[in-house]
C-alpha cells in the first residue's frame, strides 16, 4: 500500500514523498513536486508489482534478452 507524505524542503518548496511497501516486494520510495504525479506513480508501481512485471530501473538494466 502506498503512502503519501507532505514535506517542506529547507528553502520553503513544497514536495510529496510516496512509500509502497507491498509484502514481498522492498519498499519504494519516490518525491514528486505535484501530488498527482505522486499519486500517478504510487498506482503504476503497485499495479505492476501485484501483476508480478516490477523491476527497479538499476535492476532492469541488469537483465538482458
Amino acid at each position: 500500500m502506498a503512502s503519501i507524505q507532505k514535506r517542506v524542503d529547507a528553502d520553503g518548496t513544497l514536495k510529496y514523498r510516496v512509500q509502497i511497501r507491498l509484502k514481498g516486494y522492498p519498499p519504494e520510495t519516490a518525491t514528486f513536486g505535484r501530488r498527482t504525479d505522486a499519486r500517478l506513480w504510487a498506482q503504476q508501481v503497485e499495479s505492476e508489482m501485484r501483476a508480478g512485471r516490477y523491476l527497479k530501473a538499476a535492476a532492469s538494466k541488469k537483465h538482458t534478452v
